[in-house]
């Protein structure tokens, strides 16, 4: 990528940016903070900002910037700007996922479809792959997606299940596994999150998998697996090994689910005390309460459903931003004035939210605190090295700007299919000493657009080699 990463390394103020970022003894001094105070003490890591970045600006900067960095984190504001971001991001390296955040108001108390889940759990693998094979990798996400809690990397690792040929099998104690990391039992996988067992055959339909697995046993030893057509169940590929990957974000153990179910019962108690269940009379709000919250703890039991209760199950919690190694990851944040107005809203809404449902018996105490503030999201990724990159230059809410540089960009309008105006242009940017790349869609537009410049005596070329450096001399 010299092609477009060499004009933004060559800019005035990037060495200096470059070897902040890239200070190991800083780095180092922010890991042992971190270490020794479980959040930093003060001693933070690397930050720079770039003020003067347009939109269509950003990503350029943050992949010329973050390319000595095997993952990048490229945090926004807003879910349709996180999706166009991680599009500009497959430009420059195909391994882009989006990490998108749970709609905290309405997420724990309404049904829910699989798509979201499915992403975030995408992103986790694709996470843990990458570490294993040593491969960069950048997730775009929102702010808000930073603030739900969820449980530590290791747990996903810890309920991975491999199976090669030849591993023996008890069917029902496999069923049992799948169960614990969130599938669904049925009589035929039609849809991800299902698996199925019908006598020697067991079929999986995992959300990191584009097709199902069959896993065909022989007695009790895996004979064959393979993956398959879910419509015409005709194979497609036979594989020699499989691992699967859990298909929901709460994994708690046996013990940790026990102590939780207590823990439940015992809010239930002293909520229906506090709505007054054992007085003789009641108005018709305290009854109506007292339902909701028995009807929510019959079902979390009835279904196993424990995904609201991810406070009181899980002995330890963690923030997405903790799933990335402090020492081989960039932060970029993209407008931290606006995630601050961002993050002010969706707080505000949520604790409306929880005290209208807390009075109305809809939830318990302990799940009206899911989510963390922009400070504590700031302080969770204070041993991280972060870029951050605005349009306007003022002062960053939270974050201590160790250097800053502004640059001048600016957007070009569209020519309309003019030839005359973007040779003409192009002409007056040679003469003023800048380099000039078109980016075209196809191999075939660019060709075509080379030879019309050309008719009009405007010198360039066309190339594929992106890892090319060109002079001042041509367009291309």
């Amino acid at each position: 990528m010299n092609t477009f990463f060499e004009p933004v390394r060559t800019m005035a103020g990037m060495d200096q940016l470059n070897k902040l970022l890239a200070d190991k003894n800083r780095q180092e001094l922010a890991m042992q903070a971190v270490a020794k105070a479980g959040a930093g003490d003060g001693t933070t890591a690397a930050t720079a900002m770039v003020t003067g970045c347009i939109d269509t600006q950003k990503i350029h900067m943050a992949e010329a910037v973050g390319e000595q960095f095997p993952f990048k984190v490229i945090v926004t504001y807003d879910e349709s700007k996180a999706r166009e971001m991680c599009e500009d991001v497959r430009f420059f390296q195909t391994s882009a996922m989006y990490y998108p955040a749970k709609d905290f108001i309405f997420y724990s108390a309404d049904i829910h479809g699989n798509q979201m889940v499915g992403e975030r759990i995408r992103c986790v693998y694709e996470l843990i792959q990458a570490c294993r094979e040593n491969r960069p990798l950048t997730i775009v996400t929102t702010i808000d997606a930073l603030s739900d809690m969820v449980v530590p990397l290791k747990r996903y690792e810890e309920a991975m299940l491999p199976i090669k040929n030849g591993t023996i099998l008890e069917t029902e104690s496999l069923a049992k596994q799948l169960v614990s990391i969130g599938y669904e039992r049925k009589g035929m996988v039609d849809g991800q999150g299902q698996f199925a067992i019908r006598g020697g055959i067991i079929d999986i339909f995992s959300f990191v998998d584009e097709a199902p697995v069959r896993i065909e046993l022989w007695d009790d030893e895996v004979d064959s697996i393979r993956y398959f057509d879910v419509e015409s169940q005709r194979s497609i590929e036979k594989i020699q090994s499989y691992e699967i990957f859990p298909v929901t974000e709460y994994l708690f153990t046996e013990d940790e689910i026990e102590a939780g179910i207590t823990h439940v019962k015992q809010e239930q108690a002293e909520q229906l005390e506090k709505f007054g269940i054992s007085k003789k009379k009641r108005d018709q709000a305290s009854i109506e309460a007292c339902n909701h919250i028995n009807r929510m703890v019959a079902d979390m039991e009835r279904m196993k459903d424990y995904s609201k209760f991810i406070n009181t199950f899980a002995s330890e919690v963690a923030g997405f931003a903790s799933y990335f190694s402090v020492e081989d990851t960039l932060f970029v944040l993209d407008e931290p004035g606006r995630m601050k107005e961002r993050m002010d809203l969706v707080e505000y809404e949520y604790a409306e939210s929880m005290k209208n449902r807390l009075a109305s018996g809809y939830v318990l105490p302990s799940q009206t605190k899911l989510m963390r503030g922009i400070v504590e999201i700031y302080k969770a990724i204070s041993g991280v090295r972060k870029l951050l990159l605005t349009t306007m230059i003022y002062k960053p809410f939270g974050l201590n700007v160790d250097y800053s540089m502004n640059i001048d960009a600016r957007s070009i309008n569209s020519y309309n299919n003019s030839f005359e105006y973007l040779s003409d242009d192009l002409k007056k940017y040679k003469r003023t000493g800048y380099k000039t790349v078109l980016v075209c869609n196809s191999r075939t537009r660019a060709a075509r657009i080379v030879e019309d410049l050309k008719a009009l005596d405007t010198e360039c070329y066309f190339s594929e080699d992106f890892s090319r450096r060109f002079n001042r001399e041509r367009s291309w």
